[in-house]
């Protein structure tokens, strides 16, 4: 069954984040430098995560979807910050 970041529920999304903070050293940083181990500890917690929300959520989700869901929700979470910084500028701009 095919997922889109939309039809993942909103508990399973919020548990993907909170899995990928708790995990960030692995799954976020180190992008452009990774060895041959940190690419297998990689493969396996998206192998943990994806069996955890399999176990909790009863959907089965891939490496591909985690990874999409887990871009889609950043880019929307950075999203509402820059409106939110143009709101207080606008408001420090009126306020002077």
């Amino acid at each position: 069954m095919a997922l889109n970041p939309v039809q993942i529920p909103r508990a399973a999304s919020r548990h993907i984040i909170k899995f990928y903070i708790e995990h960030k050293s692995v799954l976020i940083e180190n992008a452009s430098s990774r060895c041959l181990k940190t690419n297998a500890d990689r493969n396996h917690l998206f192998e943990v995560l994806s069996n955890e929300v399999k176990a909790e959520f009863e959907i089965t989700l891939s490496k591909k979807q985690i990874k999409n869901h887990y871009t889609h929700a950043k880019g929307k979470i950075f999203e509402k910050a820059s409106k939110q910084r143009e709101r207080e500028a606008k408001e420090r701009k009126y306020r002077r």
